[in-house]
Order: structure tokens, then C-alpha cells, then sequence
């Protein structure tokens, strides 16, 4: 059922890169509003911490705003074609748990999900399999990742899914990955307390655009939810700003068909207008040369 609800707040906690919602969590409580089983997300904009974010209902899509502009979009939808590797065993995932790429260098340490600083986050960290067909890791979801009837909820559930699949993609030096779509569906909820398999694949690349399937298995082998991801690869250290008197201008980080979601009443405006002026970066201001500031796209009433 849809929650009976005008907007959603992401806490702080569950936090993606800084000061940024984790992607994952945030399509899951946009999933919440769908009632689908199957829901594909575009995130437009990295979404805020610990702000109202009002939600509206246009053409069977669900829109989060902030300042009367969307930063995400939910839709119901069917998972693209993909094939699920055959799942690790709990001790595969154990021992894969060991080799993840982030103990050495992450570059969200502080993650909800897969961050090695946050002892209150998932904690899950996917490590390469012996015959690298995926990235693995285990996952005994805490009373705090469930309801009231012992089931982990659905944005824990899209959250767990959202990392591990950025553990297998090949990026450019000096880059980052961001999530821009994601497509989940979600068979049955997890329970608390039980331990499972989460798993992550590589499923090509196209430009900057990286994509990557995710799997929860029971220890029975039984896939409980799997996903399919479009990453952005953006340079390290690109991030958001608000320009004073103006609307929220980001880095342009997500492809023109990723950020300018479909809509028909209204139609946004796929124009991208750069900024005027200086941008700063580490070691002083420059003139803007290879990244330029976009405006979000804006719903009009």
C-alpha cells in the first residue's frame, strides 16, 4: 500500500557520499509510494540529509522535490535483462568479505552501506570471489533494519542492494561513481537476524555510464531480490552548490538522459544552460573550462 504521506525526510545517518542521501535508501523509500514490485528510480540530484522532501503523483510517477525541484523520480517498471551469477555460500562471502577494494581506499568511508567507518551503517563490504564472477559479502540485517513483524524494510533492502554493484566497475583514474538509475525487484523481504548473501556483478559500460546487477540470496540459494544499476563516473572531489539567488546549479555528474526524466504535464526543459562565473576547486578559483554547472530540472505549476 502507499504510506499515507505528504513527503519523505531522509535522516542523517543514512548518508551516501557527504552530506548526500545514500542512493539506495532513498529509491527504497521512493519504492515505498510506488506499492510496485518492481520499480525503476532516477535519481536527478543528489538528494539533501534531513529535509522535507514533498512528493507528487504526475502521470504514474512519483516525484521528490526540494525548492519545487525534483531529485528523484519513481516509477513502476520491469528489470531489464540479466543474468544472475550462481550465488556464493556464506563462507565464500566470508571470505571474499576480507578482500574489499575500500579497506584500502574508499572513497566514502563514511557510507551507511559499505563504509569501514560507520559502525551503525549495513556494514557491508563485497569483496571479489575466487574466480572473480562477482563481488560478495555477507548480511545479517539488525532488528534496527526491520518493522515490527521481523522483516527487513524495503529501503534496507534497496539500500543493500545499491553499493556492492560499484565494487566490480573498472573506473578511470581519479574517478568516482554516483548512482543514476536503479531498477530493483524485490521478491520477498529478508528476515532479521537470518544471514544472506549479497552479491554484485559487472554488466559493461558505456562512456561514463558503468552498469552492474546486485542479488540478495537466502542461505538456501533462493534469490530473494536483485537489481540493475547505471553508475556515473564523475571526476573525484565534483560536488553540488547553490549559487546565491538561484535555483540548485550541480556539477553535471548524470547524463542528459538520465537527469531529464520523462515527464509530460509539464515537460522539462532539456537545454542545459551553462553557468557564468568561477568554480571553485582545490587550490583557488579557476574559470570554468571542462565542467560546467546545470540547473536541475524544475517542475512547473
Amino acid at each position: 500500500m502507499t504510506p499515507n504521506t505528504a513527503a519523505i525526510r531522509i535522516e542523517n545517518r543514512y548518508n551516501g557520499p557527504p552530506g548526500s542521501a545514500n542512493g539506495g535508501y532513498i529509491c527504497g523509500r521512493m519504492a515505498e509510494h510506488t506499492g510496485a514490485q518492481c520499480v525503476e528510480t532516477r535519481l536527478m540530484a543528489p538528494p539533501p540529509l534531513d529535509t522535507d522532501l514533498p512528493l507528487r503523483l504526475d502521470n504514474a510517477q512519483w516525484f521528490a522535490l526540494h525548492d519545487d525541484q525534483p531529485v528523484a523520480r519513481a516509477r513502476q517498471a520491469s528489470l531489464p535483462d540479466m543474468t544472475v551469477p550462481a550465488p556464493a555460500t556464506l563462507a565464500e562471502a566470508r571470505a571474499a568479505e576480507t578482500r574489499l577494494s575500500g579497506f584500502v581506499d574508499h572513497p566514502f568511508p563514511g557510507c551507511y552501506v559499505c563504509g569501514p567507518d560507520r559502525d551503525d551503517g549495513l556494514r557491508l563490504f563485497p569483496g571479489w570471489l575466487d574466480d572473480r564472477r562477482a563481488v560478495a559479502c555477507p548480511w545479517t540485517p539488525a532488528a534496527s533494519h526491520g518493522d515490527d513483524q521481523g522483516r527487513v524494510t524495503l529501503p534496507q533492502v534497496y539500500a543493500a542492494l545499491d553499493c556492492p554493484g560499484s565494487f566490480t566497475l573498472e573506473k578511470d583514474p581519479d574517478t568516482w561513481v554516483v548512482l543514476g538509475r536503479f531498477t530493483v525487484q524485490v521478491d520477498a523481504l529478508p528476515d532479521v537476524g537470518e544471514t544472506y548473501v549479497v552479491s554484485g556483478w559487472p554488466l559493461g559500460r558505456d562512456g561514463r555510464k558503468h552498469f552492474a546487477g546486485t542479488a540478495v540470496h537466502d542461505a538456501a540459494g533462493r534469490c530473494l531480490a536483485r537489481a540493475h544499476a547505471v553508475w556515473v563516473q564523475i571526476p573525484a572531489g565534483s560536488r553540488c552548490r547553490r549559487p546565491r539567488g538561484s535555483a540548485l546549479y550541480c556539477l553535471r555528474i548524470i547524463p542528459r538522459e538520465l537527469s531529464n526524466a520523462s515527464l509530460t504535464q509539464p515537460a522539462l526543459d532539456r537545454r542545459a544552460r551553462p553557468v557564468a562565473g568561477r568554480v571553485r576547486v582545490a587550490g583557488g578559483d579557476r574559470p570554468p573550462r571542462r565542467h560546467r554547472f546545470h540547473p536541475v530540472p524544475q517542475l512547473r505549476h
